[in-house]
């Protein structure tokens, strides 16, 4: 668990949100493990005009392998590094008194994981992780009603959307 914000100009309206994940995987040898991560961004989004309401989400899966390196010999303290190389989904919802309408979209996600754990005991170290992600766009859908008529529908298969940048601080469980 832990919070993220999106960095630049796809920040501008989104404050620091909910993140909730999970590394799962194993160690190949004491100093390298290999793992995929799961995680969901819930956006919380700001300076709204009065009667609009706005959720959003952001989910990615990615590979995620780390480096371990000892940085303690008395204690047993890693240090973490690892790429991230995955997928991302992302879905919105925004509701007005006379309007509804859903976003999706899909694309690509590139970043970094660093962090530091500690042992505490044989099977579990308790520690920190510092996450950056760019977080690409490649096909959206979006769809409006209004006053609950019908939904009229669009995708794009090439969107003009930037790259979102986010920043993340997560404890975490190592078992």
């Amino acid at each position: 668990m832990g919070i993220h914000s999106y960095l630049g100009e796809t920040g501008t309206n989104v404050g620091p949100g909910l993140r909730i994940g999970s590394l799962l995987g194993g160690h190949l040898s004491p100093l390298f493990s290999l793992n995929a991560e799961i995680t969901f961004d819930f956006l919380n989004v700001k300076n709204l005009p009065a009667g609009y309401t706005v959720k959003e989400v952001d989910f990615v899966l990615a590979f995620s392998p780390l480096l371990h390196l000892p940085i303690s010999m008395t204690m047993d303290v890693d240090f973490v590094i690892g790429p991230k190389l995955g997928i991302r989904g992302l879905a919105a919802t925004s509701d007005t008194a006379v309007s509804s309408a859903t976003f999706s979209g899909s694309g690509g996600v590139l970043g970094l994981n660093a962090g530091i754990f500690a042992a505490v005991s044989p099977n579990l170290a308790a520690g920190a992780l510092l996450s950056v992600d760019v977080r690409s766009v490649s096909t959206t859908k979006s769809c409006i009603s209004i006053g609950g008529g019908p939904s009229t529908c669009t995708t794009d298969e090439s969107p003009n959307a930037t790259s979102n940048k986010t920043i993340a601080l997560n404890a975490g469980l190592m078992f």
